[in-house]
């Protein structure tokens, strides 16, 4: 069973992100054992030394409100992001003025033509995906614009994560003015597991909240999966991590970090 597309007034679910889902979001890292940003570029750092040239032009798929983008500008790249969602490329721009190309489009199409030294997408975005054939077009738009011997470097929620140490699990807050809940559902006998969020916000003296929902569908794929798409798709070799650390991906893995090369 695979997700359906959103009707088009809904199309951007994140419309309603603001400063209070930032917050959020900085107050839940850590909680699901996500890495820090300054983790994850360290990581991207350490894989690019291993490359044969230097590597100074990154791509990011799915920027959102580019924390990622905003860490390796400054430590001296140059940064091109993409994301599906005007209101997070608003956020983007906000947070990095006019010098830094954004661009929007959605995986797994890529409105990007020039190539770059590499490519990364954090914050498990490639769960999004419905299923196999998706992953596979997408890692085939990346190695379009990747040169030989470059790298594409990823995170996923695992298989383990999403069917297993999350399916039906939840977590909460209470912030004062601001409360939220995460709610993960995983239907057996499927390979997702839909995400609901819910934020409140208190809105007057009174004690009134406004509620804001969004629901995503998280694909969980198999490492053989990833593996036999990222070669197909023209990469040749697909090796995979635990969370942004050089331990190879265990069978607890929450998060699976890939680096491909190309």
């Amino acid at each position: 069973m695979q997700a359906q597309p959103l009707p088009a007034e809904h199309a951007d679910l994140y419309a309603g992100y603001d400063e209070g889902a930032l917050r959020l979001a900085e107050w839940a890292l850590g909680k699901t054992g996500e890495s820090a940003p300054a983790t994850i570029v360290d990581f991207f750092e350490s894989v690019w030394r291993n490359q044969a040239a230097p590597v100074r032009r990154v791509l990011e798929l799915c920027c959102g409100s580019g924390r990622n983008l905003r860490l390796l500008r400054e430590r001296g790249y140059s940064v091109t992001g993409v994301d599906g969602s005007p209101s997070m490329l608003a956020h983007a721009r906000a947070a990095l003025g006019d010098e830094v190309e954004l661009v929007q489009g959605e995986l797994p199409e890529l409105p990007v033509r020039q190539r770059a030294d590499a490519v990364v997408c954090p914050g498990s975005a490639l769960n999004h995906l419905a299923g196999q054939d998706l992953l596979g077009r997408a890692f085939a738009a990346v190695a379009r614009v990747l040169p030989r011997g470059r790298t594409f470097t990823f995170d996923l929620m695992s298989w383990h994560m999403l069917k297993e140490a999350f399916s039906d699990n939840d977590l909460a807050v209470d912030l004062g003015d601001l409360a939220a809940i995460w709610w993960f559902d995983s239907e057996p006998g499927t390979d997702y597991c839909d995400y609901h969020f819910s934020q409140f916000t208190q809105t007057g003296a009174l004690g009134l909240h406004r509620v804001d929902r969004t629901t995503h569908r998280l694909h969980a794929f198999k490492r053989e999966v990833v593996r036999r798409a990222a070669l197909d798709a023209g990469f040749r070799q697909a090796d995979v991590y635990d969370n942004y650390t050089t331990r190879p991906a265990a069978d607890d893995t929450l998060y699976e970090t890939w680096v491909l090369v190309r």
